[in-house]
Order: structure tokens, then sequence, then C-alpha cells
């Protein structure tokens, strides 16, 4: 009797195994031709792409940059997904982001930039980039950031080449590398004719370098 529940229970395992990996062939066979298919037409556009993202607004909070969004909130993490920062908020500690690697030596922090960050239209991300930015949010006071207190004022920042930047405070204490960090940078080449930020709605006042476009 045990032999008999033994040989329908091993009988059963092989129709089954013999179902999964029929299955699993059709399925690696269609995954197969969807990613050729996707790859051509990537291919045929010259371009890279990314999936669409939808996001709820939760209410009216602006338009997604930093001067047009609504203060904090879910406001603030829609801009960051089209405004990156030189370092990220990590769990533990800040990580790189568009800078690959920094240093602190006395009151000034250096920023080395990842030599292949692009705006959205093409453009390179420079050492130039975060100066002007540094200098705009001290003419041009942006929205609040839910971790950047927005007193701009003891910044100074100057370009050593092209993708080295200083960065120099007046008083210097233990959030000063997150708040510094967490500027959101902008394309000089877009900002700077732009006199008034908060009235300053063209498309290319969304143009950013982060990991969407909008």
């Amino acid at each position: 009797m045990r032999t008999r529940f033994k040989q329908i229970i091993a009988g059963l395992c092989i129709a089954v195994m013999a179902f999964s990996l029929t299955a699993c062939s059709s399925t690696g066979s269609e995954n197969s031709e969807v990613s050729s298919n996707t790859q051509q037409t990537t291919l045929a556009k010259n371009e890279y792409s990314v999936p669409s993202l939808k996001l709820a607004a939760g209410g009216d909070r602006g338009a997604p940059n930093p001067f047009l969004q609504k203060s904090g909130g879910p406001a603030d993490q829609k801009v960051r997904l089209i405004f990156d920062s030189l370092l990220n908020e990590g769990e533990k500690e800040m990580e790189p982001w568009l800078a690959k690697e920094w240093s602190v030596n006395g009151n000034t922090y250096t920023f080395i930039l990842n030599e292949n960050a692009l705006w959205h239209d093409g453009e390179k991300v420079t050492a130039d980039d975060v100066v002007f930015t540094i200098n705009y949010y001290k003419e041009h006071n942006p929205m609040p950031q839910l971790i950047v207190s927005g007193d701009y004022s003891g910044l100074s920042a100057t370009a050593k080449d092209e993708y080295t930047v200083d960065i120099t405070v007046s008083q210097n204490d233990a959030t000063v590398l997150e708040f510094i960090g967490s500027l959101y940078i902008l394309p000089e080449h877009i900002w700077k004719d732009v006199s008034d930020p908060k009235t300053f709605t063209d498309p290319e006042a969304f143009i950013g370098c982060g990991m969407y476009k909008y």
C-alpha cells in the first residue's frame, strides 16, 4: 500500500515538474520576444527610455521645481524626482549623488561631480552650475525643502575646474553637509536670464538632471 502511495506521489510530482518546465519555456519565449521588440524600439529612437510615472498630487502642491512647489510634504518629493542634489540622504548618512565624492577642510566643502551627469536637454552638469545655483539661491530664495533651512547668506562657491567645486560656509556645524548636499542644482544655461523664478513657467523651468523628465 505504501509503495503504491509513493508511486502515485512520484507520478504527480513528475507531472507538475513537466507542466512547470513547459510554462517557463513558453513564458521565457514571450519575454524574449517582448525584450527584443523593446530594444529595437529604443535603438530606433536612438535615446534612452524610462517608464512613465504618474503621481497623485494630493491637492494643489504647485509645480515641481524649486520655486513653484508648495512648501514641504509631497511637493518636495516630486521635485526630487526631477532635480538632483549633490548628495542623497541615506538611511544613516549622506550618500554620493551628483557628487561622486567630497571632502571637508575647515569651513570649505569640496565636491567632485560625476562627469557623466547630463541635464534633460543633453547639456553637461558642471561645477559652474553648482556655483550659479548657490548665487541664484542667495538672490532668489527658493521654497524651503524638507531638510534645508533656507539660509543661503553664509555660502560662497568657486569652481576649481569643470567638475570640482568648493563651497565655503561662514559658520560650520554638524548640519552643514546635509544642508549643502540637499540643495537642488539648477542648469545655469537656462536660469541665468530668468529675473523672476516665481513667474517662470516655460517648459525649460522643469529641466533638471534627475531620474524623470517632466
